[in-house]
């Protein structure tokens, strides 16, 4: 398995198409996403996840980051939710034991400002910054079809 309690994060396939400001050699330039402007510690991956029930702390914290921005400074009261919200430290660089970490409980999340992003715009942009965050490293190798094979019905 390669979501595992050593690995809790979500497999994505890469994408055909790099998205990386590095692609931009001999490519059609206007696909180069610009709106992360941290380390990226893969290339750029589909949005159709493989995982185990060891990333649902991941995807938890993603969507919960998403809804209270989303909310706003006003549904957040009305939530009972501050400006900070308690996330699991989720970190793909070094040794991590997610069984350990969830016997903590609440003590082992840590409080993180609610703050929007330009990459939360959607699930793919938003699923490859939350890995690229986390230095995520594992992708699928993904073989396409050439675009004609469907684009023009031959």
């Amino acid at each position: 398995a390669e979501c595992t309690e050593e690995y809790p994060f979500p497999i994505l396939p890469v994408h055909w198409m790099s998205r990386d400001p590095d692609g931009c050699i001999r490519t059609d330039c206007r696909f180069i996403w610009k709106d992360f402007n941290m380390p990226r510690s893969m290339r750029w991956c589909h949005a159709h996840p493989s995982w185990t029930y060891w990333a649902l702390p991941f995807f938890a914290d993603m969507l919960l980051m998403r809804m209270l921005v989303v909310a706003g400074e006003r549904g957040r009261q009305l939530l009972g939710v501050g400006n900070e919200v308690r996330l699991w430290p989720l970190d793909a660089r070094k040794p991590m034991d997610m069984r350990a970490l969830l016997k903590r409980g609440p003590e082992g999340r840590h409080l993180q400002p609610v703050r929007h992003a330009s990459w939360m715009v959607s699930d793919e942009p938003m699923m490859n910054a939350w890995l690229w965050r986390a230095g995520a490293r594992k992708a699928w190798c993904k073989f396409d079809v050439d675009i004609s094979a469907w684009s023009t019905g031959r």
